[in-house]
């Protein structure tokens, strides 16, 4: 490839955006993130990005956030100007539903409304172009930024079977073993993402576009934001921005996932229900990874 500098890894960085959302940047300050200038933060000077494929869905307005649409697509707008930055869309879909509790007051069975939230299509869609990048040898480097242990099986084919190191940034506080084993090939790492690197790669408040100028959403800003920030638990200071791996012994964390939105009065005993879309994208997923063996076993 043409202006490359020898001797550094082409990386290509897969960022799941609603892992990356709800894992460190819901309700803090930092939502306004420049993710290529957190990308360099964090990598060494060895990695050379040729790519970073954002992975998210639309979200629509709902009672008692009407314009989160309208802020997440102005978001989008400056992200857009990153360099080398593509973003892939899933979808989102919101609609209220009757659900059933566990019981009521008086032991009997009760239902009530909630918000429904599935986001679906992002993770098969990393997990896709991690693959077929990897197959294709289109990196010397592979780089999630997700803590979703449904990753864990196009992960571990990269890392493996295809003899390519595979490199995690969490978003959340706790590891995932499933991600990150204690154990990893020559090459790969895990590295947390931390408060720090997010306050200093952030946007200017003013980012200039083909369009003209993108404004930092009103209400991204603000003393209330910096209370919330502080009470969300934080990564341990000794874990350096750049380096090797780190480890950090704790439970293995799963992607949280908004089912439900629940209204202001909760009833209680009342949970989310499981969605059948999460059995749909790792079915989805291994049928990848079948084929990407098969061909792999023939050519």
């Amino acid at each position: 490839m043409s202006g490359r500098v020898p001797g550094r890894l082409r990386t290509i960085v897969y960022v799941d955006g609603f892992n990356l959302y709800y894992g460190c940047l819901k309700d803090s300050e930092e939502r306004w993130l420049d993710v290529g200038a957190l990308c360099q933060r964090l990598l060494s000077s060895a990695s050379e990005i040729v790519a970073i494929k954002y992975f998210t869905a639309r979200v629509k307005g709902r009672p008692g956030n009407p314009h989160a649409g309208q802020r997440q697509q102005i978001y989008f707008r400056a992200l857009a100007t990153v360099p080398n930055l593509t973003i892939h869309y899933g979808h989102f879909i919101t609609k209220p539903a009757t659900r059933r509790c566990v019981k009521d007051r008086r032991g009997k069975a009760a239902y009530t409304e909630v918000w429904i939230t599935e986001e679906k299509g992002s993770d098969v869609n990393l997990a896709s172009h991690l693959l077929i990048d990897g197959f294709r040898a289109r990196y010397d480097l592979a780089v999630v930024v997700s803590n979703d242990g449904d990753l864990k099986e196009p992960i571990h084919f990269v890392r493996h079977d295809l003899k390519a190191p595979v490199g995690v940034l969490n978003p959340h506080g706790n590891r995932s073993y499933a991600l990150s084993p204690k154990t990893l090939p020559r090459g790969s790492f895990y590295k947390p993402i931390r408060r720090a690197a997010l306050r200093a790669s952030q946007f200017p408040p003013q980012v200039p576009d083909a369009r003209g100028i993108v404004h930092k959403p009103p209400g991204w800003q603000g003393p209330e934001l910096a209370t919330a920030a502080r009470r969300r638990p934080r990564i341990p200071a000794a874990e350096a921005d750049r380096g090797g791996p780190a480890m950090i012994p704790s439970a293995a964390a799963s992607r949280p996932r908004p089912d439900v939105a629940w209204p202001r009065t909760r009833v209680a005993g009342c949970g989310p229900p499981w969605s059948v879309w999460w059995s749909l994208a790792a079915s989805l997923t291994h049928a990848v990874l079948y084929l990407i063996r098969y061909n792999h076993a023939h050519a």
